[in-house]
């Protein structure tokens, strides 16, 4: 399958996925998503800055989800 459409196919399955009932958060996470410059996606593909920054035990607490996956610890 071509790049362009494997991003296209990501992104909408992204936004069909994920909706938020708080109309702030629903917002912030299309902008995030549509957004050409700091946005996920800039052209025929997704772009993952890396690398990951571990969020602290208060934000973990604060995240607006019902459901709060358990992330496994990278065992190296």
């Amino acid at each position: 399958m071509l790049s362009l459409n494997q991003a296209i196919e990501i992104k909408e399955s992204i936004l069909a996925t994920f909706i938020f009932q708080k109309k702030e958060v629903d917002t912030a996470f299309y902008d995030f998503i549509n957004d050409p410059i700091a946005g996920m996606f800039k052209g025929p593909y997704l772009s993952l800055k890396l690398p990951f920054l571990k969020a602290s035990e208060e934000e973990l607490q604060n995240i607006p989800l019902t459901i709060k996956p358990k992330w496994r610890k990278r065992v190296i």
